[in-house]
């Protein structure tokens, strides 16, 4: 079958919404579908293009058996709320003729994916056109998102936008929510049930597996220079406004004389980046990584003591992160900053791991120094971090229900 993507983040994006829309493309292509993916150019989480990219111009190539229609795109160097919307616009129009030049290749599903909703219209309209089913798949709402960060402000211009975006949302035969409070959200902002569909973010769980062997990370901690009996605190991801990550260094300086054998790792890169390394500056324990290659990336997560997984203050309502499932799969002990009601509070409860509130270092520090002393209770919250992957976030059953979706809704 024909499954036309479009989506403004893909591979070679290490992170995010990319990586996931990728790995979903790739599973369909190896399925035996023919999927073309009309995206920009490669930008997420630094917020810049690689040196000597044309990012003005159209580029057609395959990754991995999928056709990739690279489209223009304008890249802010400071993002702010009338830049990323100008960035936003940039690529939903130039992707304008790709997707009217796909309909003759006769598609039989359209797929758009948000971020970013803007170019959820021209992918509709070429559903429609080319007869296919017109589907959205949801990782943000970002407009619940930049009201509860403070980058909007209500007003006339704010209420027309949920007007237009709960009009669109309703437009589309199916909606995919990556959790279940999203699907609730969506609910409300008018989408029949029937077309909900719950599509969370999965995980290859025979891939990221936990530490084999006593020995297992000890040439990384070597590399890095992290003391065997010490303990690793990691949080791996964006570094951008929604995750908060000034609560993460304000409680490693609560526990610096403290708990002199907890070491903090910030893995990642993104709009934030400067100012938390200023932040962090004269602190023995916060080391900062960049984001890693695959088989680096999956030792660096066996080598954690303990997971953290920051949302900031409302931001966790709007977005559900990509990084839960593999940090799940991968057996360690979680703390997410979270409030009560939201899908990561349920999430990392229900998968055993503790929470607390974001934008609060000492509640953050206490868990952190807590778990620390307790290794036999690490031990067992990654049993069930990891027994919950299985049961909930194997990415072969969650493919499934997309395959599903496919073959019984066929040509």
């Amino acid at each position: 079958m024909r499954v036309l993507v479009c989506a403004l983040n893909f591979a070679p994006e290490p992170i995010g919404a990319g990586r996931r829309t990728f790995e979903t493309a790739r599973r369909l292509a190896r399925a035996g579908h023919e999927v073309r993916v009309v995206t920009a150019y490669p930008y997420y989480p630094g917020w810049r293009v690689a040196p000597g990219t044309r990012s003005w111009s159209y580029q057609k190539e395959t990754i991995e058996g999928v056709g990739v229609f690279r489209c223009p795109l304008w890249v802010p160097r400071s993002p702010g709320s009338l830049s990323r919307l100008v960035h936003l616009l940039s690529f939903s129009l130039s992707a304008i003729p790709v997707l009217g030049a796909q309909v003759f290749w006769g598609p039989k599903a359209v797929i758009a994916v948000c971020p970013t909703l803007l170019s959820a219209p021209a992918a509709l309209v070429a559903a429609r056109i080319a007869r296919a089913r017109a589907w959205l798949h949801v990782h943000d709402l970002e407009l619940d998102a930049a009201l509860s960060l403070g980058m909007l402000e209500k007003g006339w211009a704010v209420k027309s936008a949920r007007r237009l975006e709960a009009w669109l949302f309703r437009r589309f035969d199916k909606v995919f929510a990556v959790s279940k409070g999203m699907a609730g959200r969506l609910e409300q902002k008018g989408v029949s049930s029937e077309k909900i569909v719950f599509l969370p973010n999965g995980v290859d769980t025979g891939a990221f597996q936990p530490r084999s062997g006593p020995g297992a990370t000890d040439s990384l901690r070597k590399e890095l220079d992290i003391p065997n009996d010490g303990v690793v605190a990691l949080y791996s991801g964006n570094f951008g406004k929604k995750q908060g990550l000034s609560t993460l260094i304000q409680a490693a300086k609560e526990l610096i004389i403290e708990d002199k054998g907890i070491l903090f790792v910030l893995c990642g890169d993104g709009v934030e980046k400067k100012r938390l390394h200023d932040e962090a500056k004269g602190l023995a324990n916060v080391r900062f990584l960049l984001i890693q290659p695959e088989d680096r990336y999956r030792k660096l997560l066996r080598l954690a003591d303990i997971h953290l997984v920051l949302q900031g203050q409302g931001a966790s309502f709007a977005a559900m992160p990509s990084k839960l499932a593999p940090v799940l799969a991968g057996g360690k002990a979680v703390i997410a900053t979270a409030n009560p009601g939201t899908d990561l509070y349920d999430t990392v409860r229900g998968a055993g791991g503790d929470t607390c509130p974001p934008g609060d270092p000492s509640a953050l520090a206490q868990a952190v120094a807590r778990l620390a002393r307790d290794p036999d209770r690490r031990m067992d919250m990654g049993k069930r971090a990891r027994a919950y992957a299985f049961k909930h976030l194997d990415e072969e059953k969650i493919f499934g229900t997309l395959e599903r979706m496919l073959r019984e809704n066929g040509p």
